[in-house]
């Protein structure tokens, strides 16, 4: 008898036909999970929030589960605080403050004039001369920033211990927190210069009032950070912070960066111009200390590497016509950064790219799916995108080559929700909004078990999303008539098996069978497998499936 075994399931097969011999590819899959080769549907997701508008960005925050916003947001959370841009000027928050609506700008202006002095002339020998400076605090959260320093004042003679007051002090800032004074004296300036070096301030002491004076007390060396301290632009976009704490954000053609750990020290000194040959610049994202700057040509590949001067930004231009399609598209994860070009979906890993999609999607196939539409996010080794017209988990296998056997593409439709998604987020599941509507998914959630046991299907799993598969079969034995089947289920699954005569027309539909056992069943009508073709669908999940060319023989088996 001869008898074809349909087990391992995999997902769409590429089209290399030379692979569909190792495993049972698919010619059509959706919402089946197909982690193990069995064949079981995925968990449907729920409703997570409904928010009535519709939703560019979500991110979500403990204690505030449903933070969405209208605008398309980039936001970098860094030591209990979280920094945003996109939504007017760049600003910072507390988690809980951000949650209850409450903000600050981010940028601490620096003081535009010289603060006022007021002090006894020293007409001795015994005069020092020193200037003074002030900067602006501010306080979010148990965190404290500072500005840049205000413009010095001029030297002036005072008598060691003779008190100066120092006055003028105003910080409109806010979350204002008061100013550092800062002064400098003689014996430590340079040369014949009107003002003091940076590195020659010495801290005198904090005030939260308009004015503060100063007693020649004690005094510390001020931050060597203190020239550093400056603010992001006001049109910093795609912000986000690297494995080594360092933020990086585009603003216009330019790619600017601070120090690490240290969100305040934006500065000129640390931006790198894209080039108008390599394209306009329009994303950017990083996997660990791997800048990537998307733009409507190439992909610019920064290496950032940490020393004693500073980040140091190693460059490396990708020279693929690699544009980006879709913003919305763009993410982090696994290895690397991932996002839709109108080639294809491509994969940044150091510096290289590719086009991961092009064993399953040629230009012209990939173009139908309307890649400017496309929203996705990589999610626990494996990218999910939905665009206007279809939605797809792609799988990640090891390498992700396009030869590898343990990458699979499957379809989506998850009960119609979504396909035509507006954001998407990954955190510890997918979140996706569609229609004013936030869906969270988790697709390993599954009862918990002890390993010895079979698993089973649960008799209370809510609402089911079933799986459907299309095999793509290819069998040797084509010239075989098949007359039985059997579907190899575990307790607690529903399947529909169909088959169908596909000889030179539209598939006709000659035998639908509703299965919850594995006991073999006789085809009402029969083909060879060459004229036919089998679906599953249902939920639950199955092992394998057998065609036989004898009912007798599939139950002796």
């Amino acid at each position: 008898m001869y008898r074809l075994d349909l087990r391992n399931f995999k997902g769409v097969a590429p089209k290399r036909h030379s692979r569909l011999l190792d495993a049972t590819y698919a010619d059509a899959v959706t919402d089946a999970k197909l982690w193990d080769g069995t064949l079981r549907n995925f968990p449907c997701p729920t409703v997570h929030c409904e928010t009535g508008a519709t939703v560019q960005t979500i991110t979500p925050l403990p204690g505030c589960e449903c933070l969405t916003w209208p605008e398309r947001v980039h936001l970098a959370r860094d030591c209990g605080l979280v920094f945003w841009t996109g939504d007017g000027m760049p600003q910072m928050a507390t988690e809980s403050g951000l949650c209850a609506g409450e903000s600050c700008r981010w940028c601490i202006p620096c003081p535009d004039k010289a603060p006022d002095l007021a002090y006894t002339p020293c007409t001795t020998d015994k005069a020092i001369y020193v200037s003074y400076a002030h900067t602006r605090l501010v306080q979010v959260g148990g965190r404290v920033f500072e500005s840049a320093l205000s413009p010095p004042t001029g030297m002036i003679p005072v008598c060691e211990g003779e008190p100066v007051t120092v006055s003028g002090l105003n910080n409109p800032h806010g979350c204002a927190a008061g100013y550092r004074i800062y002064r400098a004296e003689s014996g430590i300036k340079t040369g014949a210069l009107d003002t003091p070096a940076n590195n020659a301030w010495m801290l005198v002491g904090e005030s939260s009032a308009s004015q503060f004076v100063d007693e020649f007390r004690d005094c510390e060396p001020a931050t060597p950070l203190l020239h550093e301290h400056g603010c992001p632009p006001d049109d910093l976009h795609h912000l986000h912070i690297t494995e080594s704490g360092v933020m990086v954000g585009l603003s216009g053609a330019e790619l600017w960066y601070t120090l690490p750990g240290d969100p305040m020290t934006w500065s000129r000194n640390r931006r790198r111009m894209i080039r108008a040959e390599w394209g306009k610049p329009l994303a950017l994202s990083v996997h660990k200390d791997d800048v990537y700057v998307l733009t409507d040509h190439m992909p610019v590949h920064y290496r950032l590497a940490l020393s004693d001067a500073g980040p140091q930004l190693q460059r490396n231009l990708i020279p693929k016509h690699l544009p980006i399609a879709s913003l919305t598209s763009l993410s982090s994860g696994y290895q690397g950064v991932v996002y839709a070009s109108d080639s294809g979906l491509v994969m940044l890993n150091g510096g290289q790219a590719q086009v991961i999609s092009s064993p399953w999607f040629n230009r012209d196939q990939w173009r139908r799916l309307d890649p400017a539409s496309i929203v996705g996010a990589v999610h626990d080794e494996a990218y999910v995108m939905a665009s206007s017209v279809d939605a797809f988990l792609f799988e990640f296998g090891d390498g992700v080559f396009a030869d590898n056997g343990n990458t699979n593409l499957i379809g989506l439709d998850l009960g119609g929700r979504i396909v035509g998604a507006d954001a998407m987020y990954s955190d510890d599941a997918l979140y996706w909004a569609k229609g004013g509507v936030v869906y969270r998914w988790d697709w390993e959630a599954m009862p918990v078990g002890n390993h010895k046991d079979p698993e089973v299907q649960p008799e209370d799993q809510g609402e089911c999303c079933p799986f459907f598969y299309r095999p793509a079969i290819e069998d040797k034995n084509g010239s075989a008539t098949y007359t039985a089947a059997e579907v190899h289920m575990r307790p607690g699954s529903e399947v529909t098996f169909r088959y169908y005569d596909v000889d030179c027309r539209e598939p006709v539909l000659v035998d639908e069978e509703v299965r919850t056992d594995c006991e073999p069943f006789r085809l009402t009508d029969c083909r060879r497998t060459e004229d036919s073709r089998i679906e599953l669908s249902g939920c639950g999940i199955v092992d394998s499936v057998t065609l036989g060319t004898s009912l007798q023989a599939l139950r002796l088996r």
